[in-house]
C-alpha cells in the first residue's frame, strides 16, 4: 500500500491524502464529502467519471473522493489493459488478502479530510460491486467497534451518515475481518446476526447477469430499514434521471447539508449533524409543539407509528412523561381504502422534524423494498411530490 494513498475528486483533480491539509485554506465553502469506492479492475477516475451526472447535480454542496484501491490486478498478458486497473483484495476462498491494508488506506483518507476545522468532512459512502461489498464491511466494522490505531470512541468513521451500495452481494463473511474488530466483537456469528443501523440505499439493476438482484437483496438482511432502489440496467451504478434523482433524495434527507443538497431553490431542511457535531435543536416552544403532535399521533393510530428516533421516560417528571431524542424521526405504515391501485408490497412513510418544524415543513421520504416493477420511479417521486406539496399547503 503506497504511504499516501492516490485518490481523485470531481474537481478534476488528482491528489494524496496527505497534501489535502495544506490546500487553499482560505476557499470561502468547504464542501460536504461522498467517499467512492471503486469495483473490482477500475480505478476510482473511471468510476468517479461515470457518475457526473450525479456529482454535476451536487457539485454545489458535495465533492467526491475516489482513491484508488490499492492493489493491481492480476495481469494475465502484456496487452492486458487491466494492467492499470485496481482491486481491493485478492480473495483466495473466503479470505480475502488485503482487507485490512484497504480499510487502512480508507480509514486514513477518511480521517486526513476531516481533520480540517475549515473542512466540511466526511458524510456519506457510495460504492460499487466490490466496492460496494466493501462498504458492506465497513458497515459492520463501524456498527461493531473497530479497533484500528486513532478509531475514535469505537468510531471508525466518525460523522459517517448514510451509504449507497450499488451492485452489492453477500458472501460469508471473510474471516481475517475478526481481526479488525474490537475486544470480543470480533465474531462473525456475532457479526452477522447484529443490524446496522446506519441509514443504506441499495441499488440493483433487473438486468444485471454478473449480480442479480436476488444476490444484491440478500445485503438487506444486514441493516436496519434499508432502501431499495431497482433500476432497468444492468451490472452499473446507473446515471439515468430517475436514479440519479433517487440517490440525490436520499443523500438530502440524511445530508449534513440537507438545506441545499441537490436543490435549486434551497428548500429541504437540515437533517442530523455527524455524531462529532452538536445536533441543532428545536427551542423550548417548538419542542412542545412537535412532541404534542408526536403524542397524539402515537394515542389516535398506535398500530401505525414507529419511533425510529429515541424515546426515553423523563425520570423528573412524577406524571411520567416522555423525553424525546431530537431530531423526532418516525415511521407511518401506509395502507390502501382500495387495493385497485396500490402498490403489492409494503410501504411507509417515514417523517423527520427539522428543528423549526410546524413552522417549515417536515422531511418526508418513502421506505420500501420493492424493485422498479412493483413501484416505478417515477411513481414513487410522484407520490413523494404530492406529499410534499400537501405538508407545504398546510
Amino acid at each position: 500500500m503506497p504511504k499516501h494513498p492516490q485518490y481523485h475528486n470531481n474537481n478534476n483533480e488528482k491528489k494524496s491524502a496527505s497534501s489535502q491539509n495544506s490546500e487553499n485554506a482560505s476557499d470561502s465553502k468547504r464542501k460536504t464529502k461522498i467517499l467512492v469506492l471503486q469495483g473490482n479492475r477500475q480505478t476510482g477516475e473511471l468510476l468517479l467519471g461515470r457518475m457526473n451526472k450525479l456529482t454535476r447535480k451536487l457539485r454545489e454542496t458535495h465533492e467526491f473522493v475516489a482513491p484508488d484501491a490499492p492493489f493491481p490486478c492480476p495481469i494475465f498478458d502484456e496487452d492486458d489493459a487491466s494492467q492499470l486497473m485496481k482491486t481491493w483484495w485478492n480473495r483466495d476462498g473466503d479470505v480475502y488478502h488485503g482487507l485490512e491494508d484497504s480499510v487502512e488506506l480508507i480509514r486514513s483518507v477518511w480521517e486526513e479530510n476531516c481533520s480540517s476545522k475549515k473542512d466540511g468532512g466526511f458524510e456519506g459512502m457510495i460504492g460499487f460491486s466490490q466496492g460496494a461489498r466493501l462498504i458492506q464491511l465497513l458497515c459492520q466494522l463501524q456498527h461493531r467497534g473497530a479497533m484500528i490505531h486513532n478509531g475514535k470512541n469505537g468510531q471508525l468513521f466518525p460523522g459517517l451518515k448514510y451509504v449507497i451500495i450499488a451492485g452489492g452481494y453477500d458472501s460469508p463473511l471473510p474471516p481475517n475481518l475478526s481481526s479488525l474488530m474490537a475486544g470480543n466483537c470480533g465474531d462473525n456469528d456475532k457479526i452477522r446476526s447484529t443490524l446496522c443501523d446506519i441509514p443504506s440505499l441499495h441499488v440493483m439493476g433487473s438486468k444485471d447477469e454478473m449480480i442479480p438482484p436476488s444476490r444484491s437483496r440478500e445485503v438487506l438482511a444486514y441493516f436496519t430499514n434499508p432502501v431499495v432502489h431497482e433500476h432497468s440496467g444492468g451490472h452499473c451504478l446507473p446515471m439515468k434521471a430517475a436514479d440519479v434523482s433517487k440517490m440525490i433524495s436520499f443523500i438530502t434527507e440524511n445530508s449534513v447539508d440537507g438545506n441545499n443538497a441537490g436543490s435549486d431553490n434551497g428548500k429541504a431542511v437540515s437533517m442530523e449533524l455527524p455524531r462529532s457535531q452538536k445536533v441543532p435543536l428545536p427551542d423550548e416552544a417548538h419542542e412542545q409543539d412537535q412532541i404534542d403532535e408526536v403524542e397524539a399521533l402515537n394515542a389516535i393510530y398506535p398500530d401505525q407509528i414507529h419511533m425510529r428516533s429515541n424515546v426515553q421516560c423523563n425520570p423528573d417528571d412524577e406524571e411520567g412523561s416522555n423525553r424525546y431524542a431530537h431530531p423526532i424521526t418516525y415511521d407511518i405504515n401506509l395502507s390502501p381504502e382500495t387495493e385497485e391501485l396500490w402498490p403489492p408490497h409494503e410501504l411507509r412513510l417515514s417523517i423527520k422534524y427539522p428543528p423549526l418544524y410546524p413552522d417549515v415543513s417536515p422531511i418526508v421520504s418513502l421506505g420500501h423494498s420493492m424493485n422498479v416493477f412493483e413501484f416505478p420511479s417515477v411513481v414513487e417521486q410522484s407520490c413523494l411530490e404530492a406529499i410534499r406539496s400537501s405538508a407545504q399547503d398546510e
